[in-house]
């Protein structure tokens, strides 16, 4: 390997390390907070065009490198819907429970659920039976 190949391979190792990081730690928080789709579909369109062009230029440095960075955008625009899909899902509002006869009181008699808003510190709304 020639001195020029292993500032080659060891540039790719560094910027694969760093990416590899950031999508690992956007798994192991559970969320995208602040994360633009934009930002991976971009990077996505790049590492494409880089990917052909180092095809065409034959450097098999940067097809590596730019395969694996494709990869890399794809898993975290996954994580990206994954991650907002989940908070949907988390902040819609389910079905109301069913009125159940009160264990106190007079038989058959049912209580009503009462519907009210609360708004957390994070300043989402949320309904909330009471």
């Amino acid at each position: 390997m020639e001195a020029v190949d292993a500032v080659g391979w060891a540039s790719s190792g560094i910027l694969l390390a760093t990416i590899t990081k950031q999508v690992h730690r956007q798994w192991m928080a559970g969320t995208s907070e602040g994360v633009s789709k934009w930002l991976f579909l971009g990077q996505i369109a790049a590492s494409v065009g880089f990917t052909v062009y180092s095809v065409m230029v034959a450097n098999p440095i940067f097809l590596v490198t730019n395969s694996l960075m494709l990869v890399a955008a794809c898993v975290g625009l996954v994580l990206l819907f994954h991650h907002r899909h989940r908070e949907r899902k988390k902040s819609a509002p389910t079905d109301p429970p069913r009125a159940r006869p009160s264990a106190k009181g007079r038989a058959g008699v049912q209580r009503r659920a009462v519907w009210r808003a609360a708004t957390p510190k994070d300043g989402t709304a949320r309904r909330l039976w009471r």
